[in-house]
């Protein structure tokens, strides 16, 4: 099948359509639904009702808690529903989060255009980001996730133009080094600000800019050196500099110098579950595990075996540990550091077996579209669409297969044109990067399928390249 050239200077009546179509379901969605307050969700409306009646005192002094951006949007929501004497926040905060959505499909198509994918593909990509279940789903509960949407593009937008910058002729301003550096290390604080992962994904995303600036030097070639050496100390500055501070502050009121307080614990339990002594059934129980569907594996091979695998069992481990750490009276910040280093020890005593089972962690990632409906109550035909078996499975199973192809397709094209210096092979590589690391980012833990959520964008980005490498013709 080939499709007809469309134009890429104008928005055509097609795109048009399809952003209306797609933001009139929407807005009727969040005009007729409502949220279920439950698990996870009961914590974030409770800390950030603490946060719009207290202030971000009181949210640092009972600290150190999550990540601070969403609990400052549910608070946002709380003066919105006061100011108009609304007696819910709900339809306040899922209209910001339509928000949120609709501008992640904008932002979705400015990457698409730039890398010329054709108007049809564009048009599919928004319609599916708009349908999806899985990412509707998440537009209208009471999760951090949709926040990640637009951040996330606005970062390989950010990324691709650092890159792109940095290859261009000599006549590029100094000042604009700077300015590309600096909303790069702000998109990444703020994505920090959402998902505190990113205190290790930031600084692999900068190592690309660093090895510029050692090719450079080594080649000699000062102009080259010189812009990616501003670029990336505009960019270390501008992401340290608040993340340290939110640091200082979470040491002045709760007396420690970290940004959250679940994370080396997570790592230690996960780890040590991982480098225990497994026999074949365990090993195949955690390949089943793999699969978005816990009862399969239990079918397989019992649901002890399976059980194992599980984020309980993880929590489990770390919770035994815990309770040394309390009679050694240690501190926060000593528990992290000690966390840390029985975690190296436990990787190190049998890589091949830590390599291993954190590539089959990460295979999580592409099964985006297993989650289901949760914490939400749709209008009855919407819920009926949704709770369809064969569009459930066709998503559930066929997404990452599809998934899985549009990774393989970006990975070549990044190698092949790695030469190139267009403004569309910046952010091809961007893509690549930021997904490789991301997902590499949260191979050491316990990954959720929400945690796959904030790349799901990229996802749709990719599957969209990859199906307009072989629908449209070659100019």
């Amino acid at each position: 099948m080939i499709l007809p050239s469309t134009s890429q200077h104008r928005i055509s009546t097609t795109i048009l359509l399809t952003f209306c179509i797609s933001w009139a379901f929407l807005l009727y969605i969040a005009l007729t639904s409502h949220m279920i307050i439950f698990h996870d969700s009961l914590g974030y409306e409770s800390l950030g009702k603490a946060v719009h009646e207290q202030g971000w005192e009181f949210f640092f002094k009972t600290g150190p808690q999550r990540e601070p951006i969403y609990f400052g949007l549910i608070a946002l929501s709380m003066s919105i529903a006061q100011q108009l004497a609304i007696p819910s926040y709900q339809p306040a905060l899922m209209l910001l989060q339509l928000l949120l959505l609709m501008s992640t499909q904008v932002l979705a198509f400015l990457i698409l255009r730039k890398i010329k994918v054709h108007d049809y593909i564009i048009a599919g990509a928004i319609l599916y980001l708009g349908f999806s279940p899985v990412i509707v789903n998440s537009a209208f509960i009471l999760w951090s996730e949709i926040v990640t949407y637009p951040l996330m593009l606005l970062l390989i937008l950010a990324y691709a133009a650092c890159l792109h910058h940095i290859q261009q002729g000599p006549h590029q301003r100094l000042i604009n080094s700077i300015c590309l550096g600096s909303v790069f290390g702000l998109l990444l604080v703020l994505n920090m600000f959402v998902k505190g992962a990113f205190e290790i994904i930031a600084p692999a995303l900068m190592l690309p800019i660093f090895m510029k600036s050692v090719q450079a030097l080594r080649l000699k070639q000062p102009v080259l050196f010189k812009r990616s050496i501003v670029v990336l100390c505009a960019c270390l500055f501008t992401f340290y500099a608040p993340i340290l501070s939110y640091k200082w502050a979470n040491l002045k009121y709760n007396g420690n110098f970290t940004f959250t307080s679940r994370v080396s614990s997570a790592l230690y339990g996960n780890i040590a579950r991982r480098m225990a002594t497994l026999d074949s059934k365990k090993w195949l129980a955690a390949l089943a595990y793999v699969l978005p569907n816990e009862e399969l594996c239990h079918r397989l091979y019992g649901q002890n075996e399976c059980f194992y695998w599980g984020e309980i069992q993880g929590i489990i481990i770390s919770k035994a540990k815990e309770r040394e750490f309390d009679q050694q009276n240690l501190t926060l910040e000593q528990r992290n550091k000690d966390f840390i280093k029985l975690s190296l020890q436990k990787v190190t005593s049998n890589p091949l077996q830590y390599v291993s089972l954190a590539f089959l962690e990460g295979l999580k990632m592409v099964f985006w579209e297993g989650m289901g409906i949760t914490y939400i109550v749709y209008p009855n035909l919407v819920a009926q669409l949704y709770a369809y078996k064969p569009l459930e499975y066709a998503l559930k199973y066929g997404m990452p297969i599809v998934t899985v192809w549009a990774l393989v397709y970006l990975t070549t094209l990044a190698w092949t044109r790695r030469k190139q210096t267009t403004e569309a092979q910046a952010i091809i590589f961007a893509l690549f990067n930021t997904l490789v690391i991301y997902i590499g980012a949260y191979t050491p833990f316990f990954i959720h399928g929400r945690y796959a959520l904030p790349i799901a964008p990229l996802y749709v980005i990719c599957i969209a390249l990859w199906l307009n490498s072989f629908l449209t013709k070659k100019t």
